[in-house]
């Protein structure tokens, strides 16, 4: 079977940018979730505090309890749905600092996301070719 541009593994030092992003996003995005108290971090109790989609809630929840970086980054809802989440969070009061954070690293991810070129869909099936080429498991 003949390989497509998507099936590419990213270059050594994209890859190792887009790490940096995704672990920037696991660390912030977590503290968000970990200011909230306990029995508030499910995404069935996101989605009612936060007035958010339940996928949405449920894909945040997967990001940050899986390992960080790359995988993070497969696992995040689309930026715009971390995007609004972080901003109703810091509405609500939520570790100010971490929102700003979180919406700075999804800046960096727009910027280097543009070096791959084709999208989100793009950037995530080659982040999907780069960890298998590692053996690392997406899951």
């Amino acid at each position: 079977m003949e390989k497509t541009a998507q099936d590419t593994p990213l270059e050594p030092g994209l890859a190792q940018e887009l790490q940096g992003i995704g672990e920037r996003l696991h660390e912030h995005i977590k503290a968000i979730v970990e200011c909230l108290p306990s029995q508030a971090r499910s995404a069935k109790m996101l989605t009612a505090r936060f007035k958010i989609e339940g996928v949405v809630a449920r894909r945040l929840v997967r990001a940050i309890a899986g390992p960080p970086g790359l995988v993070t980054l497969t696992r995040l809802p689309s930026p715009d749905h971390v995007r609004a989440f972080t901003n109703l969070a810091e509405f609500d009061g939520v570790h100010k600092e971490a929102c700003e954070s979180t919406r700075t690293a999804l800046d960096e991810l727009a910027a280097t996301a543009s070096v791959v070129g084709g999208g989100r869909a793009r950037l995530t099936k080659r982040i999907r070719a780069t960890l298998r080429a590692r053996g690392e498991d997406e899951e």
